[in-house]
């Protein structure tokens, strides 16, 4: 399986909101990760399931907690997202295949999008 390091260890999450469908993570340094297929975020011996299509659930204790925190490694496996925190916070966002499950956007027009079946389309800085 193919493991793509994202560039995200250090960056801070400065907000999380949902917005229609989506997730999505505001990080430090102009990037930004939309998640629009169900996620986990496990921390402290226990996850939260959420769905970002279910307002009940997308936002949970769990996943507002994410705010605030460093980034301390994240890489994606055969389109499987895992983005780990400090305090030993973890999100992880599996590949859906009918849908894409996520998207991250930086500056100057980075981007990876994680296609339906896993693979991943990547748009280098200009």
């Amino acid at each position: 399986m193919d493991v793509t390091d994202l560039p995200l260890p250090g960056r801070v999450v400065q907000d999380v909101v949902r917005c229609g469908r989506q997730v999505r993570v505001e990080l430090s340094g102009a990037y930004q990760l939309v998640i629009e297929a169900a996620f986990s975020v496990a921390g402290a011996g226990s996850a939260e399931r959420t769905d970002p299509e279910d307002p009940a659930v997308a936002l949970g204790p769990r996943v507002r907690a994410l705010a605030g925190r460093t980034v301390t490694t994240a890489a994606s496996s055969g389109g499987n997202l895992g983005v780990e925190c400090a305090g030993g916070v973890r999100l992880d966002v599996p590949v859906d295949d009918s849908y894409e499950a996520w998207q991250l956007h930086g500056p100057d027009g980075y981007r990876v999008v994680c296609t339906p079946g896993g693979e991943l389309a990547v748009w280098s800085a200009q």
